[in-house]
């Protein structure tokens, strides 16, 4: 009889563990997955990889939504992407339980560091921490840099990306950032230098190869240029500005046909980008196409009123169609940009000698107020309200340019 029964016991056993790892398996299954995304993210954020670090922390923040690790991985994220605005929001939202407050001052201090608004004590203490090595060393030095680069303190840029380069030989983005110091002090083969070898340092750096693919436009390297660009659009198949960049390359070389491809295909998106716009009119112009020409260059300007080529091309656009006096408006438009960019290239050069004068930045941040440029208006009115926090123009310049 117990033998005829043992098997059924076994069976039933059986079933039950079955039924338990089932169990188990579907309330486990969600959080093992959310895991494996956030252990992805760090990767991904090690690599600098922003936009895939935030689809990984995303999806985790989706089981763990208050995870004060996730907020804080996903304010790295959003800083190291250039989203400034984001990065503070995710900060104020960082839940304060169960955290160390440690990792998120370091990070608060890093974010202001990158916005150009570090108070002096806060930089003494990155600098001690710098001198300490601190683990975070590369990226406090990171977001130095990018705080001079931000404000056009060029010079203090160069001594931390140096710095930077000295604790890290050969640091990929620490090349590519000292590369856009380079540009900004019109040292441009400096610049496309540094590019190359982040490069060769890393052949994945995406922003290293996109620079480097528009200095080689810009000496006229077309083709080695356009074998850039291709590469990143095979990996990217929706970024435009890969595709821009091979158009031009392609209407640069007299490919027209293929950077007429290229372009309409970015024109037939739901929000084409601007200098997509742009350069499909100049085609059409070239092509002396003018009624075609004259309709993307203002839909170029419908989205960009300030744009100095749509401005400069549909005035080209009504002489050519015999309409001189509308013409005048876009080129007087155009002539304004011109010294609006002109002036604001001399208080950039007067900024790097006299980095303390808060006028300076007050007058470049109303000059990009007034051509639409909000992003750019709100960091220098931030950074002059770094010297002066009372300053009455930068605060109501600033409250003018966070409005939507």
């Amino acid at each position: 009889m117990l033998q005829r029964l043992l098997p059924r016991i076994r069976s039933k056993r059986t079933w039950v563990l079955l039924l338990l790892f089932g169990l188990l398996g579907t309330i486990a299954g969600p959080f093992l997955w959310a895991e494996n995304h956030l252990r992805a993210g760090r990767r991904a954020l090690e690599r600098r990889a922003y936009p895939e670090a935030q689809e990984h922390l995303a999806r985790y923040m989706r089981v763990w939504p208050r995870s004060p690790t996730a907020h804080l991985l996903a304010a790295r994220c959003a800083r190291g992407a250039g989203d400034l605005d984001e990065a503070e929001r995710l900060l104020a939202a960082c839940p304060q339980r169960g955290i160390n407050y440690e990792p998120v001052a370091l990070e608060r201090s890093l974010l202001n560091a990158q916005r150009g608004t570090l108070a002096p004590e806060q930089e003494r203490l990155l600098w001690r921490l710098v001198e300490r090595q601190h683990p975070e060393t590369p990226q406090i030095l990171e977001a130095l840099t990018l705080g001079g680069i931000y404000t056009q303190r060029l010079g203090e840029a160069m001594v931390c990306v140096e710095r930077w380069l000295t604790y890290a030989p050969g640091d990929s983005q620490a090349l590519y950032l000292r590369g856009l110091v380079w540009e900004g002090m019109g040292a441009l083969q400096k610049a496309g230098d540094d590019y190359r070898q982040a490069v060769r340092h890393d052949p994945e750096h995406a922003l290293a190869r996109l620079r480097l693919g528009e200095y080689l436009t810009y000496t006229g390297e077309y083709e080695e240029a356009a074998e850039l660009f291709a590469q990143l659009l095979a990996q990217k198949p929706d970024d435009a500005i890969p595709q821009l960049g091979l158009a031009r390359c392609r209407r640069s070389q007299g490919e027209i046909a293929e950077a007429e491809q290229l372009l309409d295909e970015l024109l037939a998106r739901d929000s084409p980008p601007v200098p997509a716009l742009v350069n499909r009119a100049g085609l059409a112009l070239e092509k002396r196409e003018f009624s075609a020409a004259e309709s993307w260059f203002r839909q170029a300007l419908a989205r960009d009123p300030f744009d100095r080529d749509a401005c400069h091309g549909l005035g080209q656009c009504l002489r050519a169609l015999n309409r001189p006096t509308e013409a005048e408006t876009y080129e007087a438009r155009r002539a304004q940009i011109d010294r609006d960019l002109e002036r604001l290239a001399k208080l950039c050069e007067q900024m790097g000698r006299n980095p303390n004068d808060a006028d300076l930045p007050y007058q470049a941040g109303m000059i990009c107020l007034r051509n639409g440029q909000k992003a750019e208006a709100r960091r220098w009115f931030r950074n002059v309200l770094q010297h002066q926090p009372q300053h009455d123009g930068a605060l109501r310049g600033l409250e003018e340019a966070v409005k939507q």
